[in-house]
């Protein structure tokens, strides 16, 4: 194949070593050679050769969805098409050959059972589908594989033709796996090992039209009926007349499989192609083509385009493909001298349709277009001669490593590669393959002699329609039409005299390639390109009107509502550019190299979609390889590479800075203008931004030159688009293209923001080399935006936000001039954005107003900021948008303006973190709260807070920490316990590294912090235990959550205001906690050791060397935030697993602080709520580590721990309100009851401990009707009748009640543990009650009965009579006496008070009328 012959890597192994580092380039087994492929996206076979692939076409399809990519022609040659190789899936050879071979020749043993048949059927299929991408390395074993299959299908139709199944008990599954094999290697190959005998006729005949009678009753054994058709169409390659052949009949041979084959073609299964390949096989034999068997196809053919053939209304779309098929194979196959006869009629039927009525024939499916396109041009190569253009362009043979050796200078002498006129030819190349270099082969009187021989030439007028209908088509609504059209205008262009030729492709420019086209024109002409450029017909002097096109579709992106398509057409021009590398001679191609260079960089860097980024690469990557004339090729390939253009944000902010920098700058304009004029106006407004940080990126260390083109056309260029208003864009025509150069948006919000985005990304990086015109403009381009109400209408808020940004950016540049004036103007917008209902707009204000206030406002600027913010919070009718932008502002105001009003702030901040003293109750709102935790967080770190200011910052945290608010939304009081961690850690290290700044007390206060981090370390939220334990761990080790070196010797880590920056940018922006440049980049890095630097009154916490002996217990496994967790990790271990294994790794590491009495109350609460959660790897971790701490000890420490642990559930227990409103009580009552339950069942309880714990257990379940309690807390009761006397009894009496109370799920639940419990009872039940009652002990046959009217009793039923009296039977035989108050079924029900009738009120009328 030509993709190997051009690609020699059996004698290029310098070139292969050098660049297999570097390039991206997949290996696949290949006969034997290993080759290097490009990747055009990432396009898989799901089968090879399938039956309606054409011959000429190498890959299986091209891609159905509309705006997806068509698949083409591998760089592998044909052999290896069909997209790019998956790497992980790699085979070397067929490892499976032996266990295939063995399991082959049991399955086609007569007397294996059907159940052993089917599984190693189902084997051997699953073993050949792994090598669906690479079907090629079956090829040795391929006999092997067929042989016995089809061998056994032989026997058992030569022994029965009408029954073979009689024979063959596993016929049907060993077609099934016949059929698997054909989808895997292609029908073309299988069938080459079918036998194929005179003999095998007349059986296979009878056997396929047995099977296809059964196929009419049983659609499921289809597959038998498909492989006979296909050795039926192998057999009748026979030369023997069929008539020596026939034995008699009713129906002569000829009839039948002619019959058989139209059948066939009204099936909707696989087995129409087949039939269509049958019959295509069928009319190519002499003898068919006497009797007119074409003829009555063809009028069959008209008949089956309505009803007249008897189909139903469902099936005629599938015998209208079957006919369609059928035609297209025949093309395929037939000689000329057999279609010479019909090919006139058979344009007719493809191009007037077989019903006369064009167009609409043909408009029900895609399937039936494209079948039509193929049939209707390969009708037309009959018409024309049986040989290629003789004034096709063609390059010869050539090598990579010629042009490889001219890039590099390296001698190539030692490879035995000799160099041509034409290009490099391999000395192992065959004479034959090398071909001819027409423009330089040829004298000028022999082209001129080509010419007017060509000139003499007539093409028949049929061909003309069908160039029509393929010129048509190209702007078809579907890929695969499209797709087939391109196709055959190569086809037929091969064909054509040179002038006939050239009108072809004149007519298809102006077809596909204009602004008033729609994207499918623009894709189809692009496919058709590509096409003629493959095969030579795209001469060298037609270049300079091609390339400019093909440039333009590089960048083609048509809007459509709220979403942009063109996706195709780019992957598309990538792929002419790929063919004109292979197709032309440097010299040729070498004018247009850098129109074509840069357009594919900037595809390749800045395209929107994964797979135009990676086919733009492979072009370029095709171009370096081939010939050697891209700019800096070799360092473009390294550094642009599948690889690193798979991830949209790398490409834009690193992959195109290191292009821009090759070389001295030679991609740098073109990137940088590319930005400026199509993806700062790009339809998605993530591609604008990334697009603004991209332009930062390459315009930062610019040159002089660059700087100059900056200032000089891209920053009027973007103010001019900030400012045009959509109507002066329509007026004036800029809309267009190239209208008042302001690009194909100008006046758009898109446009606009983009504009907006790029000024301030320039001026953050130019600063001081902005002109002073352009500063003068930029300055004011902000009051010029709201003078025309730039922000108003859909999409304005993008703008607003871009405004925010820039103002912030033209503060920051200190060298400009600033008045006060425009400080104010500047605050009066910052308010304004302040107040919006946009996060984002909120926080690029806060952002902003941070930057002026802290290098352009003066005092009394900051102090009015001050005043409006506080006045706003105390405001009543404030909206709950405004507060929150107020607060976020408030903490933006930097510490050194705050002065005396520091001790103001901090009280405001703390009084909304509390959510105490609020103006109005429905202001109560969790992510102002969040807010204020941050902006107390930035503002308390840098001043020097004491006494009162330091008690509110401390008391708001410990508040932050204990809000567990709940909405619709869920748990949103995590948003605020998150945000404090991050600032509890950040003060926390400030007493650690003694910094200035606030100054805990004493090490009391530290420790009681440290535990409320312990206490979100234990609980059931996962990204709050995994960061509280990160935090932890870097607070006293010195290290992150990543598991560093040992003690965090040597670690450097940020500051604690760094760290609260950190957290504010998570929060605000969406960033990584953890920076990108390493922690140890930012300023004031504070110290890594978990010892008290010098100052530090208020550290260590208690215990701090067991509490770093705890943490450091962990290092083993790595502790990871969720999003940092990798696809490698994902791929070895479940996600569960990994999450599981984290989890438990946190609880082993910090239950054992239990010990600690400082910490116990904290860690023993968490456990609580992690252990009663609902995620079931979270509850198994704590149950497990908890379980192993009070059972892991000596037996005196071992009772001392479950002393202090069963003391600490009953201090739960009395400290929450068990009222069914109340939020805390909801929150923790239930999961308190499930971790008693645990550890009453385990034996975890002092006997001591049982009565208290009853009565709190009865009070938190008397008055509930909290379903999830009530069950919560019956393995407490079940738990407790492990003692005797009044506990038990008094236990007994609750489980009862709760048997018969009015939830069904209660009762059943009550029923199952009750069973349970009392199966446990070996003998007599001991129900006495206390000191002084009568004893109460049931026998063991009474208890045996009580658990069979358990058993047998339905709990959940509605029936209250059933209930009551099995109720009544189980108290009787229990002893116990009959409930008198309570919700149990059996308790006397309180009469209802009849409330007095109202009168009918206004309210009453309106609803009994609905209104």
């Amino acid at each position: 194949q030509v993709g190997l012959e051009l690609c020699p890597f059996r004698v290029l192994p310098l070139f292969w070593f050098h660049l297999q580092d570097s390039v991206p380039w997949q290996r696949v087994q290949v006969g034997g050679v290993i080759a290097a492929g490009l990747s055009f996206g990432v396009r898989g076979r799901s089968s090879m050769d399938s039956l309606t692939t054409n011959d000429e076409q190498g890959l299986s399809g091209a891609a159905v969805a509309e705006d997806g990519s068509a698949s083409y022609p591998s760089p592998f040659g044909d052999e290896a098409a069909g997209g790019d190789v998956v790497v992980k899936s790699h085979r070397e050879f067929f490892q499976e050959a032996e266990e295939v071979r063995a399991a082959l020749q049991r399955v086609i043993d007569p007397g294996l059972e059907t159940r052993a048949c089917r599984e190693a059927c189902e084997r051997v299929g699953a073993v050949w589908s792994q090598y669906q991408e690479q079907p090629g390395l079956l090829d040795p074993f391929m006999e092997e594989l067929v042989s016995p299959l089809i061998g056994a299908i032989s026997s058992a139709v030569h022994q029965s033709p009408r029954s073979p199944v009689s024979a063959l008990p596993n016929l049907h599954l060993l077609s099934s796996l016949l059929y698997i094999l054909t989808t895997v290697r292609g029908y073309k190959t299988v069938t080459r090992f079918f036998s194929h005998e005179a003999a095998d006729l007349e059986p296979c005949l009878a056997a396929a039209e047995a099977e296809a009678e059964a196929v009419a009753q049983h659609t499921e054994v289809w597959s038998t009926l498909y492989c006979l058709t296909l050795w039926l169409g192998m057999v009748l390659l026979t030369p023997f007349d069929l008539e020596s052949i026939d034995s008699g009949g009713a129906k002569g041979l000829s009839s039948r499989i002619f019959d058989l084959g139209l059948a066939g073609l009204r099936s909707t299964s696989r087995t129409r192609d087949a039939s269509a390949w049958m019959l295509a096989k069928y009319f190519t034999r002499p003898d068919v083509t006497v009797a007119g068997c074409l003829q009555s196809f063809l009028k069959w053919t008209r008949d089956a385009w309505t009803d007249g053939d008897g189909s139903t209304v469902g099936l005629l779309g599938f015998v209208r493909c079957g006919a369609m098929q059928a035609w297209n194979q025949a093309l395929k196959s037939a000689p000329r001298a057999v279609l010479k006869h019909v090919w006139v009629q058979l344009l007719d039927l493809a191009i007037r349709g077989p019903g006369g009525q064009g167009d609409w024939d043909f408009k029900a499916s895609s399937a039936l277009r494209k079948l039509r396109i193929a049939v209707a041009c390969r009708a037309g190569l009959v018409a024309l001669p049986p040989r290629l253009a003789p004034w096709r362009y063609e390059r010869g043979a050539r090598s990579l490593l010629v042009n490889f050796s001219k890039a590099t200078g390296i001698s190539t002498g030692q490879m035995f590669i000799s160099e041509s006129a034409g290009g490099g030819v391999s000395a192992f190349d065959p004479p034959a393959r090398a071909g001819r270099v027409a423009d330089k082969d040829t004298t000028p009187g022999e082209e001129a002699g080509v010419e007017e021989d060509e000139g003499g030439e007539d093409v028949p007028e049929q061909v003309e329609d069908v160039i029509e209908l393929l010129l048509a088509s190209l702007s078809d609504s579907d890929t695969v039409v499209r797709w087939a059209a391109a196709k055959g205008v190569g086809r037929i262009t091969n064909r054509l005299p040179r002038d006939f030729g050239d009108q072809v492709l004149e007519s298809l420019l102006d077809r596909c390639f204009t602004f008033r086209e729609t994207d499918k024109a623009w894709h189809g002409g692009c496919l058709a390109l590509a096409e003629l450029t493959r095969r030579g017909l795209l001469l060298p002097d037609r270049l300079s009107t091609v390339v400019p096109l093909v440039c333009q579709a590089l960048h083609f992106e048509q809007v459509c509502g709220n979403h942009a398509v063109g996706q195709h057409v780019r992957d598309a021009a990538c792929y002419v550019c790929w063919a004109f590398a292979r197709a032309y001679a440097p010299e040729v191609l070498e004018p247009h190299v850098p129109q074509i260079a840069s357009a594919l960089i900037q595809v390749a860097v800045f395209d929107r979609e994964i797979n135009c980024r990676r086919a733009a690469a492979a072009a370029v990557q095709e171009h370096v390889g081939r010939q050697g004339t891209f700019p800096n090729g070799i360092d473009v390939v390294t550094v642009a590479d599948y690889w690193t253009l798979s991830a949209r944000r790398p490409a834009y902010l690193v992959v195109a800075p290191q292009l821009a920098a090759l070389g001295g700058g030679t991609y740098r304009l073109d990137l940088i203008n590319h930005l400026v004029d199509r993806k700062l106006a790009h339809q998605d407004v993530q591609i604008r931004i990334l697009a603004g940080q991209a332009l930062a990126k390459l315009a930062a260390g610019a040159s002089g030159d660059v700087a100059m083109h900056l200032n000089g056309t891209v920053l009027p260029k973007l103010l001019a688009k900030a400012l045009v208003s959509e109507g002066a864009a329509s007026a004036n025509g800029s809309a267009g293209p190239s209208a008042a150069g302001l690009g194909l948006a100008a006046g758009t919000v898109q446009s606009r923001h983009g504009a907006v985005l790029g000024v301030a990304a320039l001026t953050e990086v130019l600063q001081d080399q902005v002109s002073a015109d352009n500063q003068a403009s930029i300055r004011n381009l902000v009051p010029s935006l709201e003078k025309i109400r730039a922000y108003r209408g859909r999409g304005g808020e993008v703008v607003r936000q871009a405004a925010c940004t820039l103002l912030g950016h033209v503060a920051a540049a200190s060298s400009w001039t600033f008045k006060e004036a425009t400080s104010t103007r500047y605050l009066q917008t910052i308010e304004e954005c302040a107040r919006h209902s946009s996060d984002a707009i909120q926080v690029a204000a806060a952002d902003a107003l941070r930057t002026l206030a802290a290098k352009r406002f003066k005092a009394e600027l900051v102090a009015k900021c001050i005043d409006n913010y506080l006045a706003g919070l105390r405001k009543p009718d404030e909206t709950i948008a405004a507060r929150r932008g107020f607060v976020l502002c408030l903490g933006a105001l930097p510490a050194s303006a705050l002065g005396d009003r520091g001790s103001e702030v901090i009280a405001a901040l703390a009084r909304e973190i509390k959510g105490q003293e609020l103006p109005c109750k429905d202001q109560d709102d969790p992510q102002t709260r969040q807010y204020a935790v941050l902006s107390l967080g930035r503002v308390c770190l840098d001043l020097p807070a004491h006494g009162e200011d330091l008690a509110a910052v401390v008391a708001a945290l410990e508040a932050a920490m204990g809000d567990y608010a709940t909405d619709r939304r869920g748990d949103v009081g995590s948003w605020v316990r998150e945000v404090a961690l991050e600032i509890i850690a950040a003060l926390l290290e400030a007493q650690q590294a003694g910094l200035a700044g606030p100054r805990l007390p004493d090490c009391t206060a530290t420790t009681r912090l440290v535990a409320l981090l312990l206490q979100q370390a234990v609980e059931k939220i996962d990204r709050l235990r995994e960061r509280a334990f990160g935090l932890l761990r870097r607070l006293l080790l010195g290290c992150s959550s990543r598991g560093d070196g040992e003690g965090g010797e040597g670690l450097r880590r940020p500051s604690p205001a760094h760290c609260v920056e950190l957290a504010y940018r998570r929060v605000c922006h969406g960033e990584s906690y953890r920076p990108e440049s390493g922690d140890g980049e930012a300023e004031g890095q504070a110290s890594c050791s978990s010892a008290a630097a010098e100052g530090a009154i208020a550290w260590p916490p208690e215990a701090h060397e067991r509490l770093a002996a705890a943490l450091r217990s962990a290092r083993g496994l790595e502790i990871e935030e969720p999003e940092a967790v990798g696809f490698a990790e994902a791929d070895m271990v479940a996600e569960d697993q990994l999450k599981a294994d984290r989890s438990a790794a946190v609880f082993d590491a910090l239950v054992p602080l239990l010990d600690c009495e400082a910490y116990r109350p904290a860690i023993a609460l968490g456990l609580v709520v992690s252990m009663g959660g609902i995620t079931e790897y979270t509850a198994k971790g704590a149950k497990r580590a908890l379980l192993q701490y009070l059972q892991d000890a000596s037996a005196p420490e071992l009772e001392a721990r479950r002393r202090e642990i069963c003391a600490e559930m009953l201090r739960i227990f009395g400290h929450v309100s068990v009222r069914d409103s109340d939020t805390e009580g909801k929150r923790l009552i239930a999961p308190l009851f499930a971790t008693v339950g645990i550890l009453l069942a385990q034996d975890c309880f002092p006997a001591a401990t049982a009565p208290e714990l009853l009565q709190k257990a009865l009070a938190a379940s008397k008055a509930s009707r909290d379903i999830t309690r009530l069950r919560a807390s019956i393995a407490v009761f079940i738990g407790l009748l492990r003692w005797p006397g009044t506990v038990r009894r008094q236990a007994m009496s609750v489980m009862l009640q709760f048997l018969g109370y009015s939830f069904p799920t209660v009762r059943q639940a009550t029923a199952q543990a009750m069973y349970i419990r009392l199966l446990e009872e070996g003998g007599d039940f001991d129900l006495t009650g206390g000191e002084g009652t009568p004893a109460a002990v049931v026998p063991a046959e009474k208890l045996g009965s009580v658990l069979e009217l358990i058993t047998v009793t339905p709990w959940g039923t509605d029936n209250e009579e059933v209930l009551a009296t099995a109720l009544r039977e189980v108290y009787e035989k229990l002893g116990l006496e009959l409930p008198t108050a309570g919700r149990s079924l059996l308790a006397p029900k309180k009469p209802r008070e009849e409330k007095p009738k109202k009168e009918n009120e206004y309210a009453d009328l309106v609803r009994e009328n609905h209104y």
